[in-house]
């Protein structure tokens, strides 16, 4: 079967990146032609256009670090090109928002997700493609279009669209979300079962990820690693305690230069950097879902940053799967009495083997040939 990806594939972002390429890998090695469909949500593109010149930074008076933030983003930017091109399939052609072809290849088989395509936030509203409103095969004939571990993070955006999404969801043939949140609120919303699955990055093995890695950092150290700028800076102080208290470095895997010191911080760290860091690190700190996510996969010594205001229903969802609740901890963690993760004793690979089958199973079902 030939199976187009639709997803943030374009993003700079460590987790997008990655989880493109684990759905790819998992549908080779079950046997389809997979390709990753070059389409660019515009809200996606200009946000990241924006952080290329980093304007708002250069217009803040205040270190002269910050002006070399756009040639910091711009070896991001090369380290992430680099990786896409070597290790995704995406397809030709490009595809925009608004620009819209009559036709698109014979895929037969689209497969919307994973990742947040659902957040309206994010994607400026609601964007055609992702909502399964995609132009016909050049070829004619049918076509599957089906959610994979889609995802929106705030669900109040279902409450406000009930009537619009109810009639979205008839496009798709099959529905998957990552998150139960998620599938509790649009359930109501059509006939079809709606199937819990987990993030693609899970569902391969951890010799995959492996493999990836480049030769690890010597000596021991703490990561820490968050995406949103409100957040990084009391992250990084979290994880600074914690380096302090175990004695070895700290190393920030961060896109800009607006915390901490310039020099400490790994810019152009593309995906295998990112792996590779958290592969080799001796604790990770992070509140990012696959900061979280790599380091249970790595069976690392990790801690998750929830802001106890505004939680983050992601990275909960996945500490619950995987019984390690505990690992949460707030922003005045003062690492008193750290228990180290038995990651056996928590049975974490067995809570996560049925919901691996149940993934897999449900891209196998959806794979068949009629």
């Amino acid at each position: 079967m030939k199976i187009g990806i639709l997803t943030f594939h374009y993003a700079i972002n460590h987790g997008a990146v990655l989880q493109a390429y684990a759905t790819q890998e998992l549908l080779r090695s079950i046997g389809h032609e997979v390709e990753v469909i070059d389409y660019h949500n515009r809200a996606v593109d200009a946000y990241y256009e924006a952080m290329r010149f980093h304007l708002g930074v250069l217009l803040k008076k205040r270190k002269k670090r910050y002006l070399l933030s756009p040639i910091l983003f711009w070896l991001q930017c090369r380290a992430f090109k680099k990786f896409i091109d070597s290790h995704l399939s995406v397809s030709a052609r490009k595809y925009v928002q608004g620009q819209r072809p009559k036709q698109i290849p014979d895929y037969d088989l689209i497969l919307v997700g994973s990742d947040q395509l659902w957040n309206l936030k994010i994607t400026g509203g609601f964007d055609d493609w992702y909502w399964g409103v995609i132009p016909e095969k050049s070829k004619g004939g049918t076509r599957k279009i089906a959610t994979w571990a889609v995802c929106m993070n705030d669900t109040e955006q279902v409450r406000n669209e009930t009537t619009r999404i109810a009639k979205l969801l008839e496009n798709f043939s099959a529905l998957s979300v990552r998150e139960s949140n998620l599938k509790e609120a649009i359930a109501p919303l059509t006939e079809k079962n709606v199937v819990q699955t987990l993030d693609p990055t899970l569902l391969l093995p951890a010799e995959k990820w492996k493999s990836l890695c480049k030769k690890p950092p010597t000596g021991n150290y703490v990561v820490a690693y968050a995406i949103e700028f409100w957040d990084k800076r009391k992250v990084a102080k979290v994880a600074a305690r914690l380096a302090a208290q175990k004695n070895m470095r700290l190393v920030l895997l961060r896109v800009y230069a607006e915390t901490g010191s310039l020099w400490d911080a790994l810019h152009g760290c593309g995906p295998d950097d990112f792996l590779t860091y958290l592969y080799a690190a001796s604790y990770v700190v992070t509140s990012s879902f696959h900061g979280t996510a790599f380091s249970i996969i790595f069976k690392k010594q990790f801690f998750c940053v929830i802001d106890p205001e505004k939680g983050n229903t992601r990275v909960e969802n996945l500490l619950q799967q995987t019984g390690l609740e505990s690992r949460k901890i707030g922003y005045e963690e003062k690492f008193e009495n750290i228990v180290t993760i038995d990651y056996e004793a928590s049975q974490t690979d067995s809570r996560l083997a049925a919901v691996r089958e149940k993934s897999i199973g449900f891209i196998e079902q959806l794979t068949q040939k009629a």
